[in-house]
């Protein structure tokens, strides 16, 4: 791993709590405008690259056949299946890179 992805794997694992639970990226209007946006459906699936705690993948999930995470962060990728189970959502797959 070079020192620039050391680097982004210690910020980011440093901000995967607060970065989670941060109102702005919780806004569920926000979340489910981009999904009506892509004009996702039963029969589609949904790719989310870089995609932090989930809530992206997490609303994609809940409108399409399968949604995909990947992440450089374990730590983000953990608050991403904790808000999956949450949700109740079984159609996710989260990657590390």
């Amino acid at each position: 791993m070079s020192s620039h992805e050391t680097l982004i794997l210690d910020q980011f694992t440093r901000q995967a709590v607060p970065f989670s639970t941060a109102a702005a990226i919780r806004n569920e209007e926000a979340l489910q405008r981009i999904v009506q946006m892509a004009e996702a459906g039963p029969e589609d699936t949904s790719l989310d690259v870089a995609c932090g705690p989930g809530l992206l993948a997490c609303a994609f999930a809940r409108v399409v056949r399968h949604a995909t995470g990947i992440d450089l962060t374990p730590a983000m990728l953990e608050q991403a299946r904790e808000v999956q189970r949450q949700r109740g959502l079984h159609n996710l797959t989260w990657a590390a890179r």
